[in-house]
């Protein structure tokens, strides 16, 4: 296959993906923005709690991890019932799972806030969110296997146009539920909550409607495998506790280093996640590519192929994310500006962004040979590397830099920095050698 045609491809998929992944990451982050009009605690609040979202999420992640790289492997090999089967086999685990947990999570929300030392002052705002979120979550676990099992075919612009839809119905909602405009009821950061909730409903129905007009249609064939789920879950449970250790050393590291320093630097270690994960929003985009095009190729009986499109994937993301490394490294407080005018706020946050530009290419190189990985069913791998990189890097240093040395939030960074260096690193060995070609059989 010639160069360009690879480069096609890759396009075609990650640039759908890239403004997928703007848009998702936009719907929280507009109601950072929106919420803010309330004070500094509010986005504290939302944010601390869009750390705890995502933890939970990792659960459906992990599952949509497995969906997508056996749907296509299937498809790669064209077997459109197998895939049919799958996806719906997928659906209804997801679903299930959802519906399992949410009434335990709800029940026992207050531990979580617990267990992550929240402020004092960030309670009850922070609770109110947690408990609409999770009222809507299995709707969220629903939407995020149709997504996994859409995308596994390489369609991208329908998926993509569905959640741009979903985040511009947020954008609508959120100042009439969370300020109470044309008459709604006020109702703070759990307006901000319901407003993502509904619109992630929404977006779950067309895209089923959607989906449902495939060849490989999960409604066609309503019928169940123990062996795909298997299959799935092969691939989903390494995938799911590699998601899970990072939402729990992310969450751990806000508990022990961010939220002891205080309401002020919690909002602003917010604000720069936030930022980070706008910028890394082109490398998930790649990464989506990656798992598709890699699982597609060896599906094909193509390992080859399989291995040029994931490095190709990946210089294009590392490319791309150096070249933004400049912006957030010279613009930060322009940047930070979009979220608060609080003064204090904008200065902690300065160097941290700084810090933060100086390693993005490497965290792009982590976010496409992953999902590369994953692809070709080499879970196991990419979940020792994340358990050793997270909490034999990023924890101590960032905790030794940020307390015991008295850096702050800069010493936070530098920690996650050191972790987005080896990851890349050693994700890269492992795509270099062979041993992930033949990881998963379907």
């Amino acid at each position: 296959m010639a160069a360009s045609t690879e480069r096609s491809r890759i396009l075609r998929l990650a640039l759908p993906a890239v403004v997928n992944n703007i848009s998702l990451t936009l719907m929280q982050t507009v109601d950072m923005i929106f919420v803010g009009g309330l004070g500094p605690e509010a986005i504290g609040a939302v944010g601390t709690i869009g750390t705890l979202v995502w933890a939970v999420m990792t659960i459906a992640d992990g599952l949509g991890t497995g969906i997508t790289a056996v749907v296509a492997r299937k498809l790669g090999a064209r077997e459109w019932h197998g895939a049919r089967v799958a996806a719906w086999t997928g659906l209804v685990a997801t679903l299930g799972l959802g519906l399992v947990i949410t009434p335990f999570l709800i029940v026992f929300r207050s531990g979580l806030l617990q267990a992550i030392q929240l402020p004092a002052e960030l309670w009850n705002q922070a609770d109110s969110y947690l408990h609409v979120f999770l009222i809507f979550l299995p709707a969220a676990f629903f939407r995020n296997a149709l997504d996994s099992a859409h995308r596994a075919s390489g369609a991208a612009v329908g998926p993509t146009l569905i959640t741009l839809g979903a985040n511009v119905l947020n954008v609508a909602l959120d100042p009439l539920l969370i300020f109470g405009w044309f008459d709604f009821p006020p109702l703070g950061t759990a307006g901000a909550a319901l407003a993502t909730g509904l619109s992630t409903c929404i977006a779950g129905l067309v895209q089923a409607i959607m989906i449902g007009r495939t060849p490989y249609s999960p409604w066609r064939s309503l019928e169940l495998s123990r062996r795909l789920l298997g299959s799935i879950v092969d691939i989903g449970l390494p995938s799911f506790l590699e998601q899970a250790a990072m939402a729990v050393s992310q969450n751990l590291l806000i508990a022990w280093a961010v939220n002891p320093l205080g309401a002020l630097p919690a909002a602003s270690f917010q604000i720069t996640m936030r930022l980070s994960s706008l910028s890394f929003t082109p490398a998930f985009g790649f990464g989506m590519a990656a798992i598709v095009l890699v699982g597609q190729s060896l599906g094909a009986r193509d390992p080859a192929l399989a291995r040029r499109l994931g490095w190709r994937a990946t210089f294009y993301a590392m490319g791309v994310l150096g070249g933004l490394s400049f912006v957030y490294a010279f613009f930060a407080s322009e940047l930070v500006g979009f979220f608060t005018t609080d003064p204090a706020v904008i200065a902690l946050s300065i160097w941290p962004l700084r810090v933060y530009a100086l390693t993005m290419a490497f965290l792009g190189g982590t976010m496409v040979l992953g999902p590369a990985l994953r692809g070709a069913g080499d879970t196991r791998f990419t979940l020792w590397t994340m358990l050793a990189s997270r909490f034999g890097v990023r924890l101590p240093v960032a905790l030794i830099l940020c307390l015991g040395a008295d850096w702050g939030l800069v010493g936070v960074w530098i920690g996650m920095g050191a972790d987005f260096v080896l990851r890349a690193l050693l994700l890269g060995w492992r795509f270099h050698g062979d041993r992930w070609v033949k990881a998963l059989r379907v």
